[in-house]
């Protein structure tokens, strides 16, 4: 698929994010704040630096970030950034909640500049049941579970349950907890029509990253 898309981190979840797209042959470029070496898919191009930043965002379709919050970089979203996107672009927010303006990211939605985002993380969470974002027309809020679960600390549950974990069992339990959290918003999609292509996307993104990363460790 020629749509680009911008990953914003490549930690853990940053890279099996890259990892999941290039298997689907997705145009795909990696950012950075520094120029660490990277072990990345073929294809896949890195970059590193603000302004390198700013030139990606224009040909980006998509803007996946998965970057963790630093001292040095916090409200990295902001009306700036959402400028320098192409009109009608997409935001998928599995990072951390203050690394948005929500002020300056409503105002990118609200005149088309933004047209779509998928939003796992809030600065404030559980997200105020009178929030705006619930009800947005081109707001998709997740419940939280971007992150990971770690294998080792489930295995562990499994014992003391008093069963011997496999890597499978791992993977389908692990599964079984993200699967729960879906059930609630995709039967809301299905209840109002058309689902919303972007969420089963960004759903999907995240169950392929997470089986990716628990049959690596």
């Amino acid at each position: 698929d020629e749509l680009p898309i911008l990953v914003l981190g490549l930690g853990a979840m940053g890279a099996a994010c890259v990892h999941a797209l290039a298997q689907r042959a997705y145009h795909v470029t990696a950012w950075t704040r520094h120029d660490t070496p990277r072990e990345l898919p073929e294809g896949v191009v890195h970059v590193h630096g603000k302004a390198a930043l700013f030139a990606c965002l224009g040909a980006s379709s998509i803007v996946i970030n998965l970057l963790p919050l630093t001292p040095d970089q916090p409200r990295l979203i902001d009306a700036q950034f959402f400028a320098a996107m192409p009109r009608g672009a997409a935001l998928i927010n599995l990072g951390r909640g203050a690394h948005v303006v929500d002020a300056d990211l409503r105002a990118a939605l609200g005149t088309g500049r933004l047209g779509h985002a998928v939003l796992d993380v809030f600065e404030r969470e559980p997200l105020d049941p009178k929030h705006p974002f619930w009800r947005h027309p081109r707001v998709t809020v997740l419940p939280h579970i971007a992150a990971l679960t770690d294998p080792l600390a489930l295995a562990s549950e499994i014992r003391k349950s008093g069963g011997r974990p496999t890597a499978a069992q791992i993977a389908r339990e692990a599964n079984r907890r993200v699967g729960e959290a879906l059930r609630p918003l995709f039967e809301g999609a299905e209840a109002e029509g058309i689902p919303d292509e972007n969420w089963y996307w960004a759903a999907g993104l995240l169950l392929d990253a997470s089986n990716g990363w628990l049959h690596r460790s």
